[in-house]
């Protein structure tokens, strides 16, 4: 039972030492690449700039027509889940109907 637990102890110690060892390679190429992405990331401002523009004029193209297809495709949920409960409508309709004529008359003053 102990070189069980001498065992775990190990495998978590190594486990430790490659997770320190990856975080540090994480951190030198990090280093080492920063200005790279640096420059990168300025050289290609100018076209992330365009892309904000041209997504920003197709939202305003696009989405009024996105919106009314959504506002058809809820307006056609609504009517497919209404359908089915027609007959239970019709029939509370008619019991209504025979309740209100077998009801007496009301006295005017």
């Amino acid at each position: 039972m102990i070189e069980l637990a001498a065992l775990t102890l190990l495998l978590f110690a190594v486990f430790a030492v490659a997770t320190l060892a990856v975080g540090l390679l994480k951190v030198v190429l990090w280093v080492i690449l920063l200005p790279f992405r640096l420059l990168l990331g300025l050289l290609l401002l100018p076209l992330l700039i365009l892309k904000a523009v041209f997504t920003g004029v197709l939202l305003f193209v696009v989405g009024p027509i996105v919106a009314i297809a959504l506002l058809g495709a809820l307006l056609a949920a609504t009517v497919a889940i209404a359908a089915p409960l027609l007959p239970f409508l019709f029939l509370a309709f008619i019991i209504w109907i025979v309740m209100r004529a077998s009801r007496p008359a009301a006295l005017a003053r």
